[in-house]
């Protein structure tokens, strides 16, 4: 599934349907609907735009379906710069539908739509820290009436264990031999610093390989991808395209280092993390809060953004290195973050029915 968000939402409702507690139908795009593998839930891949023409099918369906919560995430790709799902959320609202929407980024980044969701009542999740804080005042006090909850993610990628054929096989058919592989994995947007990689790495002895999509027409896309065909870079990059799960995680369980470079920082939020996080491969990443520096329990090192000598150390000294099982500290899985969930409906829905 080619968004973060609609991957998130595939693995909650997945999780959900699993616990038997509760039945989910998840209403989407008909796009996301012919993507879809056997699930325990139901896809209803109605819509065809997120156009407001769409408004009256969207509700119908709902109505139809007689769901106890209605669930909106924000923001998604599929919705690109329609403003029919924020206005949707009023809708749902004056037919007394109990309603949770799940925020995925700070206020700011989802621009003035957002003040029509501080109209709407019920169940507010965060998927990041500090999440008020970073709201401007005034925001923070049109949202008070709704119930607040933050509860982190997890990996979306399964977590994989590779003996050193496999591990060799795989850096055989991505990378060249007698080079480290280092991976990068994700949307290539400007703040998620894929460039950098080209400072961080060295073409005489790295390999790069992006799990992503690269495509002409896109300003940023374009310029990585003109550095990708030219020297010194020339023969030295990999771009694979969009991947299966299973087989993004035996690449990065492959790879002697995961590098996410993100100018604003990493955080909890980042699947991308996670997913690397999972295989126990070095990571090398950057944050503006946590401590700087090797943490070896996680085997991540952690730079200021954009300082290339730090992460050019960083990379010469940990890549290769493989965290082992035992030191694990993750108790965060879907099954916990589905549970929350569930614990969080029925408390909304006690509040509404006293």
């Amino acid at each position: 599934m080619k968004c973060g968000v609609g991957h998130y939402t595939f693995h909650l409702a997945n999780a959900l349907a699993k616990s038997g507690k509760v039945t989910v139908g998840i209403l989407t795009g008909q796009a996301a609907g012919s993507s879809t593998r056997d699930v325990d839930f139901e896809i209803i891949p109605i819509v065809e735009t997120w156009k407001l023409t769409e408004a009256r099918k969207i509700l119908k369906k709902i109505q139809s379906w007689h769901p106890d919560v209605v669930h909106v995430q924000f923001p998604t790709q599929g919705y690109g710069n329609r403003v029919l799902p924020w206005i949707l959320t009023i809708f749902l609202q004056i037919k007394k539908f109990p309603m949770v929407q799940t925020w995925h980024e700070y206020y700011l980044k989802g621009g003035k739509r957002n003040i029509l969701n501080a109209f709407t009542s019920g169940g507010l999740i965060v998927v990041r820290p500090k999440y008020k804080e970073m709201m401007p005042r005034w925001y923070r006090n049109l949202i008070k009436h709704k119930i607040y909850k933050f509860i982190p993610n997890a990996s979306a990628i399964p977590a994989v264990q590779l003996i050193d054929v496999e591990k060799e096989a795989i850096q055989m058919s991505y990378a060249r031999k007698g080079k480290s592989m280092i991976v990068y994995f994700g949307f290539v947007f400007p703040h998620k610093g894929v460039d950098t990689l080209f400072k961080v790495a060295n073409p005489e002895k790295h390999h790069l390989v992006f799990i992503c999509d690269l495509k002409v027409g896109d300003s940023y896309q374009e310029r990585l991808l003109d550095t990708i065909n030219s020297p010194p870079w020339k023969g030295a990059v990999t771009v694979t395209g969009y991947l299966s799960d299973s087989e993004v995680a035996r690449i990065l369980a492959a790879a002697d280092a995961v590098v996410l470079p993100f100018r604003e920082g990493a955080g909890i939020w980042n699947t991308t993390v996670h997913a690397a996080e999972a295989q126990g491969t070095f990571i090398l990443t950057t944050s503006c809060d946590k401590t700087r520096g090797y943490n070896e329990t996680e085997n991540i090192y952690y730079a200021l953004p954009n300082d290339i000598t730090d992460m050019q150390k960083a990379l010469d000294l940990y890549s290769g290195r493989k965290r082992q099982t035992s030191k694990s500290t993750k108790t965060i899985d879907w099954n916990y973050i589905s549970n929350e969930h569930y614990n969080f409906y029925q408390a909304l829905l006690d509040s509404s029915h006293p």
